[in-house]
């Protein structure tokens, strides 16, 4: 019988030191790491973190400093088209957005700013809205839409023959020379 509780005792000691092993080898290690910083381009300061005691990645700042921090994203179109700095662009661009991509970019005050080329719009008048008849003659003209009429991709604007045509379209509420944009 001292022989039979001599091995249940051993057993049960065996299964106990099983099982705190097990226990102690699933948890992580903890690691002390060092306090020091590392200097970011933004000004801002991250220290180190996790288990290898890594540095945390800097955060992305929108922010500019120069105009080669900035750059044109996209085209006339695509979601999301605009000047953004480098280093936080957009994930994507694409899809019908009615964006009009800038043609320059500038960093003014921190903030990348857009320039746009400069196109004369020529609105409609009363008087060609009311035109009884337009001369057959080839000036191509863009017409662009109202802010009634909703797009389903951009350009919203048609190319008409010349203005006349365009603005006995009530739903033009300006023209611009030449053919509309693709």
């Amino acid at each position: 019988m001292k022989f039979t509780t001599l091995i249940l005792i051993i057993l049960l000691i065996s299964f106990g030191a099983v099982l705190i092993v097990y226990t102690l080898e699933g948890k992580p290690k903890q690691t002390a790491c060092t306090e020091e910083a590392k200097l970011c381009p933004d000004g801002s300061a991250v220290g180190r973190t996790g288990p290898d005691c890594e540095f945390e990645p800097c955060p992305v700042s929108k922010r500019c400093i120069r105009n080669s921090d900035c750059v044109v994203f996209g085209q006339d179109g695509d979601c999301n088209c605009g000047c953004y700095n480098k280093q936080a662009l957009p994930q994507n661009s694409g899809g019908a957005c009615f964006c009009a991509a800038p043609t320059s970019c500038e960093c003014i005050n921190g903030q990348c700013e857009g320039f746009f080329e400069e196109i004369e719009k020529t609105y409609c008048t009363e008087e060609q809205r009311n035109a009884d008849v337009c001369i057959e003659i080839y000036q191509p003209v863009c017409g662009w839409a109202n802010e009634k009429i909703q797009c389903l991709k951009w350009p919203c604007a048609s190319t008409y023959s010349n203005s006349c045509f365009a603005c006995i379209d009530k739903n033009v509420e300006y023209y611009t020379d030449g053919e509309c944009p693709e």
